[in-house]
């Protein structure tokens, strides 16, 4: 710290050397602003030290730094935007003197008394400024107020004052270039936000006239067959044909709509893995049992190698399958009549312990793909262009979402093929071994006994469904199985029902989720408090158009019993009643 015994002789211009070496020795490099404000009070035991500087318009001077002695209340806040007129007789002295003292005695508040009331509120009794000059103009000044030494040291404080300007200067500088970096970086920013956005905006464009597409063909195809349907209600051999037309277009809707919503997951992050126990050779017989038909009819050879070995694995079914239905049913889709797809199971090594890794190849001797279409076969909406694949519908989303769940398993995927060749796949996925199979999953022959025995005894169910169609759709479907139906419109017609009738009235309760008065969670917490045992704990199945993961977990959270997807799949929910009947 800067005080008075610093000093090594009587003469100012050892106060300078002095000063100017301690800096240099104290700080090593350029000192700041505020340490050079308190050294400089300190030196002349001053109450303040400060730096006024004019506005761009010349018009006004602000107090722009200040350092205060301990017990010295701040006055910067109070001494900004002065009319620089007041000041003019101390810019007077600088330009005639290079200094300016003064002492607020009685004869200076009458002979400048516009000053002495800015001087005196701040108890201020005496002062030493000294100017700041920049290009031979007076910008500012740099002052003590009430200095008790040294007051006659008028060169020291000038030296100082141009190594402070010069700091400032050179501080203004930096700042100045920092501010123009930050523009550049934040203009940078903005142009990379602007691009990024229009890419998000043609991505947008480019899915809205694809979904647009995709989902107008099957819809022409429903809308237009019904309409056959109207014509030829009398021809029983075409409306059935017509509606196998009708029935392949709706699966195809649903498939298209599933995964634009398996993408949606993907990309806003909540995708995870709903893992269960199964046989490691399961999956792919069973996916062949469902595309041997669309295979039938191309005469096209369906092959199964499975090398693995006879062992439990634990894995997400659903992922899994649709990574594989997608890689098969494009094998089948692209390769012509009489045409080979083989796939072949295998183990490969994984360096994690308690895992076992599945090899999956998928081959065809197909149309094949190019070179250049390979590069973006990963991208949503991707689809090659060329006269051998305009009359196969997909949506261009299938390989994407393969991709994405490979990627979130951990796994590898790698594509070859040729023009006229067909194409070769291979997977491999890691998966954590199990000691026993989960039991739960070997009652399907059970199941179907006991859908067919309550189907046999007539079961009451009620149906809570806000949708008059989705009702009506529901309720002929189920009378058809056997079953007797009665329909409330929400939740808080359910629980009514529930409260009012007898218990043992209703078997099983069929709920929608998103209902008015009382969404499906709320009734079934409220049916599941009800005093009357058996009426609280009667079987209530979800059954609602929300598909993910966390909507069945939601719907157990709230005590349901199980969970069925609209649009209806009637074997499903037939072996989900037989569950908990």
């Amino acid at each position: 710290m800067m005080t008075a015994r610093y000093i090594k002789g009587p003469t100012e211009n050892d106060a300078i050397r002095s000063f100017l070496a301690l800096g240099i020795k104290k700080h090593n490099v350029s000192p700041s602003l505020d340490l050079i404000m308190r050294e400089v009070g300190e030196f002349y035991e001053a109450d303040r030290s400060y730096i006024f500087e004019k506005d761009e318009t010349d018009s006004y001077i602000s107090n722009t730094l200040e350092w205060c002695k301990e017990g010295i209340a701040p006055e910067i806040q109070n001494l900004q935007g002065i009319p620089l007129h007041l000041a003019k007789p101390w810019f007077d002295e600088f330009r005639d003197k290079g200094s300016f003292y003064l002492s607020c005695n009685e004869n200076y508040a009458e002979s400048n008394p516009l000053i002495y009331e800015y001087l005196e509120p701040q108890g201020i009794d005496s002062l030493l400024a000294v100017p700041l000059v920049t290009d031979g103009e007076v910008i500012g000044f740099l002052g003590v107020d009430n200095p008790r030494k040294h007051c006659h040291f008028h060169l020291l404080l000038s030296v100082i004052a141009t190594y402070t300007h010069n700091i400032l200067i050179r501080n203004r500088e930096i700042a100045e270039r920092e501010a123009l970096h930050k523009k550049q970086m934040q203009e940078e920013r903005i142009r990379a936000d602007y691009e990024a956005a229009e890419k998000a905006n043609l991505a947008k464009s480019n899915f809205l006239f694809s979904m647009s597409h995709d989902i107008r063909t099957p819809m022409n195809a429903i809308m237009g067959y019904n309409k056959l349907i109207q014509r030829e209600a009398g021809d029983k051999e075409k409306v059935l044909h017509y509606q196998g037309k009708i029935e392949l277009a709706s699966r195809f809707l649903l498939s298209l709509i599933n995964n634009v919503l398996d993408m949606a997951r993907i990309e806003s992050g909540k995708m995870h893995l709903d893992e269960m126990t199964h046989s490691a050779g399961c999956l792919i017989p069973q996916l062949l049992d469902v595309l041997k038909a669309e295979a039938d009819k191309k005469h096209i050879t369906l092959s199964y190698v499975n090398q693995l070995k006879d062992q439990y694995i634990s894995f997400d079914y659903a992922k899994v399958s649709e990574i594989f239905s997608n890689l098969i049913s494009n094998a089948v889709k692209y390769t012509p009549p009489g045409g080979h797809v083989k796939i072949t199971n295998s183990e490969y090594p994984v360096c994690r312990e308690g895992y076992v890794g599945i090899q999956t190849v998928v081959e065809d001797d197909g149309i094949g793909m190019s070179a250049a279409f390979l590069k973006r076969i990963f991208e949503p909406f991707e689809r090659e262009q060329k006269e051998e694949t305009r009359h196969i519908s997909g949506t261009g989303l299938g390989m994407s979402i393969v991709k994405k769940y490979v990627d979130f398993m951990e796994g590898y995927i790698e594509i070859e093929s040729q023009p006229g060749r067909g194409t070769r796949i291979t997977v491999r996925l890691p998966h954590k071994k199990v000691a026993h199979a989960d039991d739960s999953r070997a009652q399907q022959p059970e199941q179907q006994e006991r859908v067919s025995g309550a189907l046999k005894a007539g079961k009451r169910i009620l149906l809570a469904e806000d949708n008059e169609l989705n009702a009506e759709i529901a309720t002929e479907l189920l009378q058809q199985e056997g079953f007797q139906i009665d329909h409330v419109a929400d939740g808080k017609q359910c629980v009514e029902k529930m409260m009012t009738q007898p218990a043992g009235t209703y078997d099983v309760i069929l709920m929608d989720v998103q209902m008015p008065e009382m969404n499906g969670y709320e009734a079934t917490k409220a049916i599941r408090a009800l005093v009357d045992k058996e009426k609280a704990t009667i079987p209530i199945l979800a059954m609602t158009a929300g598909a993910f993961s966390e909507d069945r977990k939601l719907a157990l959270e709230a005590g349901m019993d199980g969970f069925c997807t609209k649009p209806i799949d009637m074997e499903l929910l037939k072996a989900e009643l037989a569950r908990v009947l």
